[in-house]
């Protein structure tokens, strides 16, 4: 398993702890705009997850290109994240992702419903993508 994070600080944090529990994990430090382009880690994982870190349509974009041909992203979301989720098809197609699965939680004491959403990688992702840093989060595909 990686642990990926942009900022060098968090990722230094999640080495103590990994080393502290004895788990077998590594980090990588870096944007996953430019992880996504680079052919050293562009569609080398099984899987990825993710929190609700932006619009649904962004982190396809983030994440579909890291991940192999027949792999899977998940990602974690509030109820009213799921509401975008619906207008991620242009994405999805351009990305060669498909929604295979979508499973409501919820949380012990949160009155807040959750979602994970399962999609699969389909093919291999254009090489245009991820555009450079910015671009996805001003105009999602």
């Amino acid at each position: 398993m990686t642990l990926m994070d942009s900022m060098a600080k968090k990722t230094k944090a999640l080495e103590v702890c990994i080393q502290a529990g004895g788990w077998k994990m590594k980090t990588l430090t870096g944007r996953a705009e430019e992880l996504g382009r680079d052919s050293k880690t562009r569609e080398k994982w099984d899987g990825l997850t993710a929190r609700a870190v932006a619009d649904f349509r962004v982190v396809l974009e983030y994440g579909l290109p890291l991940i192999r041909p027949g792999g899977y992203l998940v990602n974690w979301m509030t109820a009213d994240q799921t509401a975008v989720v619906d207008k991620a098809g242009r994405a999805l197609e351009i990305l060669e992702g498909k929604i295979v699965k979508k499973v409501e939680y919820s949380l012990p004491n949160l009155n807040q419903p959750r979602s994970l959403v399962f999609v699969e990688k389909m093919g291999k992702t254009p090489p245009t993508y991820p555009r450079p840093v910015g671009q996805a989060s001003k105009k999602p595909l």
